[in-house]
């Protein structure tokens, strides 16, 4: 059943190219068209803007298509640029945050730097007076 599907398919699409190919009236207008707007997307669009009124001949038509694809083209750029931006941002807030961690872990380090040098000073202290009333001692 497949198989036949496909087969059905194929034979279809082969007499419609054919006929299309055939078709002189088609071919004619075809070869109005310049070979830059030749391909369907472009033609298509060019009819809706016919079709809508926003142009009233081939050439406006043409012009405001290629105007679209620019102003399209110029937005999907923008849009780019805009993810990027947002990525870029993203990131900076993670360094600065990082920063921010490592500022705070150096002060932390800092803080029992200063605490261990309070205590390494009361113990010098403790053993210079242990000394001072006879009392030799050694750390080891």
């Amino acid at each position: 059943m497949y198989l036949v599907g496909n087969n059905l398919k194929r034979s279809l699409k082969k007499q419609l190219k054919l006929a299309l190919e055939s078709n002189q009236t088609l071919l004619y207008f075809l070869s109005l068209i310049p070979d830059n707007f030749a391909n369907l997307t472009d033609f298509a669009g060019m009819l809706v803007l016919l079709q809508d009124f926003r142009a009233t001949n081939f050439q406006e038509a043409a012009n405001l298509w290629r105007t679209e694809q620019h102003q399209q083209s110029v937005m999907n750029q923008q849009k780019k640029m805009a993810e990027q931006l947002a990525r870029s941002n993203a990131q900076i807030s993670q360094l600065r945050d990082q920063a921010e961690r490592l500022r705070n872990g150096q002060a932390h380090l800092e803080d029992a730097a200063a605490r261990a040098a309070i205590q390494n000073a009361r113990a010098n202290e403790k053993l210079a007076n242990m000394e001072r009333y006879g009392v030799h001692a050694t750390i080891r």
